[in-house]
Order: structure tokens, then sequence, then C-alpha cells
């Protein structure tokens, strides 16, 4: 508990349990002056995250360049991915990383929703866009992201007239977002879109959840269950039933 006279905030305590006494952080009221961390000797406790200039993140990933050229099975190499969180809510960084990155693929997780503007800065020099579609119907889709889907779908048309390679990421949640009116506007993008290299169907799991504690997120908990190899086989069916076969 050497963690507990440094801290100067009073995030750092003790309290009684059915396991005896255990230690808490209140997060909210860490400063993230990481002295806790400095004096705990069991490494319990961490500070998540650094900040980067482009340069220095490009100088931290370079020394791996030589795995990203091996090529797989199918002659493909490897690269980086830009993920979150949102990128596009950094786009200055993004945009000024990506101007250091010609040699090395780099593909981009998105949910689509940021400026056209913005999304035009970096087209060009994405390799592949990991392009979420969450809910078809916009009423569903301002419940589940509390943003309709208008403008990630005018993007995901902008970068798909700009010729950009995307993955269509397809994020299911039993009960929640697997209804027909869903499954069918997802076989509707892929044939609007014939170009788009496939659907990626990624099923809800609950691999995460032990991060929400770590982190003191406990509000972002939910009641649901993982979907089954039997859930994905049926939405894959679904979707190929009304004329598409890039799903998986």
């Amino acid at each position: 508990m050497s963690c507990l006279p440094v801290c100067s905030t009073g995030a750092q305590s003790t309290i009684e349990s059915d396991q005896g006494r255990i230690h808490v952080v209140e997060h909210e009221r860490c400063s993230l002056c990481g002295e806790c961390q400095r004096v705990c000797c069991y490494d319990a406790l961490d500070i998540v995250g650094a900040t980067y200039t482009p340069r220095a993140l490009l100088d931290r990933i370079r020394p791996d360049k030589v795995y990203y050229d091996i090529k797989d099975e199918n002659g493909e190499t490897g690269g980086v991915t830009l993920t979150g969180g949102e990128p596009m809510q950094q786009v200055e960084f993004i945009a000024s990383f990506l101007n250091l990155t010609e040699d090395i693929h780099v593909a981009m997780e998105t949910c689509g929703h940021a400026s056209q503007e913005d999304f035009a800065r970096i087209v060009s020099n994405v390799d592949l866009f990991l392009f979420d579609y969450k809910a078809t119907n916009p009423t569903k889709h301002t419940s589940l992201c509390e943003v309709d889907n208008e403008q990630i779908l005018a993007n995901l048309d902008f970068l798909y007239e700009e010729g950009a390679k995307i993955i269509l990421r397809l994020p299911l949640v039993l009960g929640v977002n697997d209804d027909i009116e869903h499954l069918e506007g997802i076989a509707t993008v892929l044939k609007e879109y014939p170009n788009i290299e496939y659907g990626e169907i990624m099923p809800y799991h609950r691999l995460g959840l032990s991060k929400i504690d770590k982190f003191g997120l406990n509000e972002m908990k939910v009641d649901q269950k993982d979907a089954t190899k039997e859930d994905y086989l049926k939405w894959v069916a679904t979707i190929q039933s009304f004329g598409v076969s890039n799903i998986r």
C-alpha cells in the first residue's frame, strides 16, 4: 500500500469487503501524476497511453517494419492500424503522421462519423479503411450511437468514389442490432458498392469486460450474451439470402 501516502489527490484508498481490505482507485480524482506507479512494488498500477509527436510515433514503429514486410500465404504483407477510440478525432495528428509513412501499409478503423473534409485530407494516404456499419435504421442508429447514420453513409460513399480500399465492419449484438432490417441493409450496401472488399461480421463478445473494471468505467457495463458460432452462421446465411456472397 505504498501508493496511498504518495497520492496527493486522495484517489487511492482501501475499503472493507468480503475478501478483506482491498485497494480501490477513484479514477475521477486521479491527476495521472504517476507517483503511485513509481512506488508500486508489484507493478499493479499502470498509466495507459503515451503522448507522441508524429515523428516520434514513426520512430517507435519503424524497427518493426521487417515484420510488416513478411508475406503471408496469399502474398500479402502487414503494416500498422490506426485505431482508437476514433482516429478521425485526431485528424491533425493522423494527417501529419500519414505524410511520413509512404513505405508502410496503413489501415484505419473508423466509425465514419467525421467531416467529409477531414476524410478528404487523409484518404489518399490510407491503404485500407475498416469502416463500421452498425445499424441501418437511422432511429435505431441514434439510439445506439447517439447520432444517426446520414453522415456516416455519405462518408462511405465518398471514400468509395475516391477509390479507397474498404472492408465493411459489421459489429452484431444478439437482440440489439441483428434484426432482419439491418441484415438486409448490410446486403443492400454490399450490392450498392460492389468493389468493397467484403463485409466482416464481428460478433459481440465479453472479452473486454475486465477493462471496464480496470479503468473504472462501470457505467458502461451491459448484461449481454456472447454470440455463438451458430448465431454467426445464421447471420451469414441471412445476409447471403439477399443476394450477396462477399460476407464473412
